[in-house]
């Protein structure tokens, strides 16, 4: 019995050691890089996406501030695509004034708004950016990605940073932002990888997105998919880090788990589907894309530490190995490539009070795995707009 424990444990302590050691590394290597500004340019044109299924509460002020961006006027355009929106609230809209197509679905989800926004077009663009209805771009955001296409850049993801951190929740969801930022894009685009999307903030070649959504109808996860399909392209994707888009953070367990359970059943989906061409791209050296095909399997940030300390105390107890130093090893390798990634804005006394509710998060999360079963079957929708103000995010870099 002691024997099938300690072989249990050590598949366990492979498998969680891999990513904490992978997560270091990334982390380490997101501090090696140049932390210039990026110029400012103009010349390019932009089409600013902006899907919106039932985000009333926020899509007014987000096509708003989208409408009065600090960009040549006649270089940018701004599209909403109102699903399930309220008749007030598409009229308003259309009086800001930005274009507004409203679609109505059967099943609602993001990649069929866009695939509807592009097929409705009669003009074309340089560019495309993609925006969730609670985003707000900062006012240098166009001009920098216009920089960036200019150098001959087809697919760009931006610095999505919280708008609120008002609650608990909220605090440990834009650390959790910012890692993923550090790590998932800024580290990776430093070791010469793509930048992981994360579905909004993020800016395309415009035929090239066209012609790629074209073949997506995910329900959930658009952006997995998307991005897998441009680096087989040989498209590397890159990192803008200091183009900003503010997104608001979620304040409660419920919308927390939601959306988690989304993101999660969203990982293991596209990594059943793509983990053969993932191996295959392994053995033949495309890098690139096989880190993004095994990204699918990671453990989720929150949990690693978690799991890292009860399976360590569980060997010691059963006096079985690995030994209790092994598994510490790798705690603490974990607990430092999060702490290196966190950007110093956020080390507050409001972090402190934050991580008080890390234990219950943890539970609610090792439960979700459990909950994953025909999530990417149905579209989860993250509701927004819980008394978060735009005023609450002029601290946020």
């Amino acid at each position: 019995m002691s024997t099938l424990l300690s072989l249990l444990l050590w598949v366990a302590y492979v498998y969680l050691s891999f990513w904490a050691i992978y997560f270091m590394l990334f982390a380490i290597a997101g501090h090696l890089g140049s932390k210039k500004h990026t110029p400012r340019s103009h010349g390019i044109s932009f089409l600013v996406l902006i899907p919106s299924y039932k985000e009333d509460a926020v899509i007014i002020e987000s096509a708003q501030k989208a409408a009065e961006h600090n960009y040549p006027y006649d270089y940018f355009d701004v599209l909403v695509i109102a699903d399930s929106l309220a008749p007030d609230t598409v009229e308003t809209l259309r009086r800001i004034p930005v274009n507004v197509l409203e679609v109505i679905f059967e099943k609602s989800t993001k990649s069929k708004s866009l695939n509807a926004a592009l097929d409705s077009l009669t003009k074309e663009y340089d560019a495309v950016a993609i925006l969730d209805a609670d985003n707000l771009m900062q006012d240098d955001f166009l001009a920098k990605m216009a920089t960036r296409f200019k150098h001959q850049q087809v697919a760009v993801q931006g610095h999505r940073i919280a708008k609120n951190r008002n609650t608990h929740l909220a605090y440990l969801d834009a650390i959790s932002e910012e890692i993923n930022n550090h790590i998932f894009r800024q580290g990776h685009r430093i070791a010469g990888l793509s930048s992981a999307l994360i579905g909004s903030a993020m800016v395309f070649e415009f035929r090239l997105f066209k012609s790629i959504m074209a073949e997506i109808d995910a329900i959930g996860g658009f952006d997995r998919e998307l991005e897998l399909r441009l680096i087989d392209r040989g498209i590397k994707i890159d990192y803008v880090l200091d183009a900003y888009v503010l997104d608001e953070k979620v304040q409660r367990q419920e919308v927390f788990q939601n959306q988690r359970r989304r993101w999660l059943s969203a990982q293991l989906h596209y990594f059943g589907r793509y983990y053969k061409s993932g191996f295959k791209a392994l053995l033949e050296g495309r890098i690139d894309y096989a880190d993004k095909v095994v990204q699918g399997i990671q453990v989720p940030r929150l949990l690693l530490p978690g799991l890292i300390l009860i399976l360590g105390l569980a060997s010691a107890i059963a006096n079985v190995t690995p030994s209790w130093m092994q598994w510490a090893a790798s705690f603490t390798i974990t607990i430092g490539a999060l702490l290196i990634s966190i950007p110093r804005k956020l080390y507050s006394k409001q972090m402190l009070r934050a991580m008080m509710a890390i234990p219950s998060t943890f539970i609610n999360m090792l439960l979700l795995l459990f909950k994953l079963k025909g999530a990417n079957k149905t579209f989860i929708h993250t509701a927004h707009g819980e008394q978060s103000t735009t005023k609450e995010a002029t601290h946020s870099h």
